[in-house]
């Protein structure tokens, strides 16, 4: 084996590493392959734009409970006759497109009906339209102004009505706010008062769920005082859950308590804040016991 010759004092090796070989540009013929795949790929989606072979000759709704069938396809901007590949390519994100979803109609359906909390509009080739609906459910309703905003589990404003007294939902106290806007969160100055009436809606929609339901017992609900909540029932019993963290704890006990424990319509207080377990005052003044049957 030969030895490769001694370079002399201050000499250097010039010929360059395999790693540092200078990167090759793409040929000519290269983009012009490019241009040519692109020019057909605009080729093929203008076809399938024009062709009457997909034409939209469909409209399903499903989901939908609030609103009709006819209401949803009205808003959506979709129509039967209408090309189905220009309807999923006006305005949707690549995503959206490679799931055939219409996006467009998903953001009217959207602004234009505030008990939908989401919306999936698909074509299905050659012609059919799919519009599946999922929508908000009116939890309890704030009083504002002589009038009462209808307010979901996640604290959105779902509707309005005149007569906070009709809709037979609890009545939130102690949310201050100055506006409000359909199809949004409310928003209020106190946020914790809002987290509190939030977790409080959403223990008793999963504690009802599993049997009885206590939501339609209650009157009001107070959230001033974040230390101590208030539920009144419509018997006239009042519940302070306190400050508790694990509102379905409290939720479910108090069921436990009210539908189990105490006589039909019996009054008095339910406490949480005095410790882990909740005690029952009755009426009488000074009268403190522990509730009955309590055992969740």
């Amino acid at each position: 084996m030969r030895n490769r010759p001694s370079l002399g004092p201050g000499s250097t090796d010039a010929s360059p590493p395999n790693d540092a070989a200078p990167a090759k540009k793409p040929s000519a013929a290269f983009w012009l392959k490019a241009a040519v795949a692109a020019s057909a790929l605009l080729l093929s989606a203008a076809l399938l734009a024009l062709s009457p072979v997909f034409s939209i000759t469909s409209i399903s709704v499903s989901g939908n409970d609030h609103y009709g069938a006819a209401q949803i396809v009205s808003a959506c901007g979709v129509s039967v006759g209408q090309n189905g590949f220009s309807a999923v390519v006006s305005g949707g994100s690549p995503v959206r497109m490679a799931a055939m979803r219409i996006a467009s109609a998903e953001e009217a359906i959207l602004s234009a009906y505030p008990y939908v909390k989401s919306v999936r509009a698909r074509f299905l080739p050659p012609g059919a339209v799919e519009i599946e609906i999922e929508e908000r459910s009116k939890s309890v309703v704030v009083p504002y102004l002589g009038s009462g905003l209808l307010v979901d589990e996640e604290g959105y404003v779902v509707d309005v009505v005149k007569d906070v007294a009709s809709t037979e939902l609890p009545v939130v106290s102690g949310l201050e706010f100055d506006r409000y806007q359909l199809g949004r969160r409310l928003e209020v100055s106190d946020s914790a008062c809002a987290e509190a009436m939030i977790a409080i809606v959403g223990a008793l929609r999963q504690s009802d769920r599993e049997g009885g339901e206590l939501a339609w017992e209650i009157q009001t609900i107070d959230v001033s005082d974040r230390k101590n909540i208030l539920l009144k029932l419509k018997s006239g019993l009042v519940v302070n859950l306190g400050s508790n963290d694990d509102m379905y704890y409290c939720i479910s006990a108090t069921k436990e308590i009210v539908f189990r424990g105490l006589e039909h319509g019996a009054k008095g207080l339910v406490d949480f804040s005095r410790g882990p377990r909740p005690i029952y005052v009755p009426p009488e003044a000074g009268d403190v016991g522990e509730p009955p049957r309590a055992t969740v």
